[in-house]
């Protein structure tokens, strides 16, 4: 404050930033300054104009009932007194209070600069509601203070105050019209004038509008209160008695436009621009305008964006309504002031007569729109809205809430997060368009305007919106941190201490939207305690969870259903699980520390995990996909809580489901901590040590698979021959993804010898899949193929066994080398179809891999040798993604078929095609090769079948 009173030219004297005296006159006349929030100079040419705007000319008291406190400003614009303002609020002793919360009385103080400066300090004890002061009159030694909404034109420009006393009434114009527009240049409200006449809001509302003449007593007041010369009087009087009264308009049907000249607004504008939405824009522009309900109640989560969205439909729809209020009843601590408040923010007089009948004769059947923001905690009020409703007909109602007010009249609109950007790698342009990542962009080149979403900071700016949910107040308040922090670290800051990091939100906004845990707070602490306890235990869940485990940590559905409607819960339909959003989460687990409760209630979630992997639920791969998160947050507590056990069998859990989808570094990951914990069960950690053999081999660790598989092997002699023969059979394996051929036949000829008729089906058919491809790699066709006769005979007694497809695609190998192209076709057909399933990304990878071979033989088009070119991209990057390379056999087999294939194509055709399989997605790859194969196989069944010479010597 110091430094812009020197800019003006003179200083401040006082202790705190709002208090104080200014001394010194800007050099510009006829204006109003506004020097700090609660501190203005009125600056007038001469005496005469101060005692015209001081209202001594005034006829009648001005609001006599009230009294005020008798400090002030020592005379000379010395240093301000803290008791400036401090007196009793006006209204407090008797009755009216509603009606005058808005004002504050003091003692007139300052002096005159010879050019009619007023000085006026700060009035301490002002209401907390954004504003500015302004004089607007002085009577007895006292002036009235009123707080002018921010956006309310009050400010007079330099020049054009006083207003011309002059002026001329034309008799075309209405009457209203004339009043309207003269106290308008005046700068004074509706509730002002009737002040200085005596008389209530309403009637200056009715004069204006037509609806009522004035009273000749009436009509002077007029004349001199609104500065009409003594030339213009007679005339502006004899226009108040022959003004025709207008009749009051019917309510205006849904649809039809209010002519301009009757619209009006408050509507508070935003200073950060709107973006996206527009779906919801629309639909809430409908409802409000054509909907059958007069009440259109917009929920949703904390952050979410209700109030910012309504103030944008607001906007759009306002042409269709005489008026549009904006009620903000975040301040409102009691539901029976809510109307109260309305009908002050509507500029009405209340007097004795209860708010809810003053409004309820105020809005009539006029057309208008209220927009009440965060009525959540002041449901009860939401009866009376009803009963309004049923007055006023032509009135509607954008209500935002965290839970519905359940009323008959309402439709609920629940607002959801914004879309997020999927995991998967996408194209910038793509990535730009994401409603979460448009709105970070946009605020974080606010915050620092170098930033870019580029290539290398795509990655980053995807997992933060990822982890913001989309949630538009985390997102912003992240996006404010770009500048100070690269996208990079303000995602490590996300992981290490969310809240912290969105804690430090713009000062020019409410302080519950300043941080996430502000707008968190706002609903959880009004909460009960045990729905307070109830929702810090969920946010132990990652990822989501069902109704039945949050009722195994102690959460009712009751309890459930209650945080669901307020907001702080999410349901998702077609899934039927619950999730918190994740800045929500991080606020749940926040307070679960703060408690003391984290550690008891991470035990008990990954004590209910465990219990779940006994269950036949837990060898359904779609429940594992759906807990996925909840697993890996149970592997990561009891591997940093020492517990071996619980952290050995969750590994091995959820290990197949990894292997699946090609997260085998991951798998392999988890085995290495689980196994890295001292202590637990032997034969427990003996079986980890086997099965983490498989993942490790398969991202290329030949060392490691090996050496874990000959330290297990005397251990596991003593278990029986049949886990003898798994280990051999796997150290095989390993053998051969080396090219170690003659070493892996060794190892699976002695698997063989221990083979009795009572292993199982699928023992037997792994072990005969792993010796067909060492025969086929030894250039031994005919005991390969016997190989795969007979483990596709096992198959047949258990159909949709895993190694099925494995056998198939060496089937379609050997029909390749033989070229029998369309046998190897069909082979690879139902390998395909037996990997519907699971889509075991691995066999489906090689399983494509050798279908490319089969548009790539001697003969091919170019069209079938560039489909070729697609489909070997996309199986190396995916193998790149997931780190598994083709074992070294199946390199040399399928180099062969690439060279002679790529000679016959273009080279910039070859690259194109290629690059253009790099960016295929897997599945849909997957589905589309199979319907292409389903059709040339029956095609080409009923013609002659076509051979094409072999390319095995190319």
């Amino acid at each position: 404050m110091r430094e812009r009173c020197r800019r003006l030219g003179g200083s401040c004297h006082g202790g705190r930033e709002d208090e104080g005296a200014i001394r010194g006159v800007p050099d510009e006349p006829h204006a109003v300054r506004r020097c700090e929030r609660r501190v203005v100079l009125v600056l007038l040419p001469d005496a005469r104009d101060v005692a015209r705007l001081t209202g001594q000319h005034h006829a009648g008291p001005v609001l006599p009932r009230l009294t005020g406190h008798q400090g002030g400003i020592r005379p000379g614009g010395g240093r301000c007194r803290r008791g400036l303002g401090q007196g009793r609020r006006a209204g407090q002793q008797q009755a009216g209070e509603s009606e005058l919360q808005d004002v504050e009385w003091g003692r007139v103080a300052g002096r005159s600069h010879g050019r009619g400066a007023l000085e006026l300090g700060t009035v301490h004890g002002m209401p907390p509601v954004p504003g500015d002061v302004l004089i607007t009159t002085v009577q007895q030694g006292k002036f009235k203070l009123d707080v002018v909404p921010r956006g309310v034109p009050w400010v007079v420009p330099a020049g054009s105050y006083p207003p011309d006393r002059g002026g001329h009434v034309t008799g075309d114009r209405a009457f209203g019209q004339e009043v309207r527009e003269r106290r308008r240049t005046l700068g004074l409200t509706q509730k002002k004038l009737a002040r200085l006449l005596g008389c209530s809001p309403v009637t200056v509302q009715k004069l204006e509008e037509g609806h009522r003449r004035p009273s000749p007593h009436l009509a002077r007041a007029l004349a001199q209160h609104l500065n009409i010369g003594a030339a213009e009087i007679v005339a502006f009087l004899r226009s108040a008695q022959e003004a025709p009264v207008i009749p009051r308009r019917p309510v205006t049907p849904p649809g039809n436009p209010v002519p301009d000249g009757t619209r009006s607004s408050a509507l508070p504008t935003p200073p950060t621009p709107f973006l996206g939405r527009a779906p919801e824009r629309r639909t809430l522009a409908r409802l409000l305008t054509r909907g059958a309900r007069p009440v259109v109640t917009l929920i949703g989560p904390p952050g979410v964006g209700k109030t910012r969205l309504a103030l944008e439909v607001a906007r759009d729809v306002q042409a269709e309504f005489e008026q549009v209020h904006f009620i903000p009843l975040t301040t409102v601590l009691d539901a029976r002031q809510v109307w109260a408040q309305t009908a002050r923010l509507l500029g009405l007089t209340l007097g004795a007569r209860p708010p809810l009948d003053r409004l309820a004769v105020h809005l009539g059947r006029r057309r208008i729109l209220l927009v009440l923001d965060n009525f959540e905690h002041v449901l009860a009020a939401a009866a009376d809205l009803h009963t309004l409703l049923e007055q006023a007909p032509g009135v509607r109602v954008l209500v935002t809430s965290r839970e519905a007010l359940h009323l008959s009249a309402e439709q609920v609109w629940a607002l959801a997060p914004l879309g997020l950007p999927s995991p998967e790698p996408q194209a910038l342009a793509r990535l730009r368009r994401v409603p979460a990542v448009a709105l970070f962009t946009e605020r974080a080149a606010a915050s620092w305007p170098e930033f870019r979403l580029t290539a290398s900071t795509a990655p980053d700016v995807a997992r933060i919106v990822r982890w913001c949910d989309g949630l538009p107040l985390a997102l912003e308040l992240a996006a404010g941190q770009i500048g100070p922090l690269s996208a990079a670290e303000v995602w490590a800051a996300l992981q290490a201490a969310p809240l912290a990091l969105l804690g430090e939100g713009p000062l020019d906004v409410p302080a519950r939207q300043r941080s996430v845990h502000a707008a968190v707070a706002w609903t959880y602490d009004r909460l009960d305690h045990g729905l307070q306890q109830d929702f810090r235990h969920l946010g132990v869940f990652v990822g989501g969870f069902s109704a039945a485990a949050a009722g195994a940590l102690g959460v009712a559905r009751l309890a459930l259903d209650a945080l669901l409607r307020l907001g702080l819960v999410r349901r998702h339909e077609f899934q039927g699980r619950y999730s918190l959003l994740e800045p929500l989460r991080a606020f749940a687990l926040e307070h679960l520390a703060f408690h003391g409760e984290l550690d008891a209630a991470q035990q008990e979630h990954a004590t209910q995990l465990l219990h779940s992997q006994d269950t036949p639920i837990w060898r359904s791969l779609g429940w594992v996909a759906a807990e996925l998160d909840n697993v890996r947050a149970a592997l990561r507590w009891a591997i940093g809580h020492a517990r071996p056990d619980l952290a050995l069998r969750l590994a091995l859990g959820v290990s197949w489901y990894l292997e699946i989808h090609g997260l085998q570094r991951e798998e392999l990951a988890w085995f290495d901590e689980a196994l890295a914990v001292d202590g637990g069960n032997a034969a427990l950690r003996l079986q980890v040590m086997v099965r983490s053999a498989t993942p490790a081999w398969q991202v290329g660790r030949h060392a490691l698979a090996a050496g874990r598989l000959h330290a297990a092997l005397p251990h596991v002699r003593t278990l029986g021959a049949a886990e003898e023969v798994g280990v051999l059979m796997t150290l095989g394996r390993v053998e051969f993804e080396q090219g170690n051929v003659e070493e892996a036949l060794q190892h699976l000829e002695a698997a063989r010898r221990l083979v009795e008729p009572g292993f199982g089906v699928s023992l037997n058919a792994g072990l005969r899949f792993h010796l067909a491809d060492v025969h086929a790699a030894l250039g031994e066709p005919g005991q390969a193929r016997a190989d795969v006769t007979g483990g596709l005979a096992l198959c047949q007694q258990e159909p949709g066994l895993f190694w099925e497809a494995h056998l198939l695609t060496v089937q379609a190998a050997l029909d390749l080398n033989d070229g029998q192209v369309l046998s190897a076709r069909r082979a690879l057909a139902r390998a395909l179809d037996v990997l519907a399933p699971t889509l075991h990304t691995r066999i489906l990878t090689l399983a494509l891999s050798y279908l490319a071979c089969t548009y790539a033989t001697q003969g091919a088009d170019s069209a079938e040798l560039q489909w070729a070119a697609r489909l070997w991209g996309l199986v190396e990057a995916q193998r790149e993604a997931s780190a598994q390379p083709l074992a070294a056999p199946h390199q040399a087999d399928l180099a062969r078929f690439m060279r002679a294939a790529e000679r016959h194509v273009p080279a910039a055709a070859w690259q194109a095609a290629w690059a253009d399989g790099r960016a295929l997605e897997l599945h849909a790859t997957w589905k589309d090769s199979l319907d292409r194969l389903r059709t040339e196989v029956s095609v080409l069944t009923l013609g002659v079948p076509v051979t094409r010479p072999s390319l095995k010597s190319g």
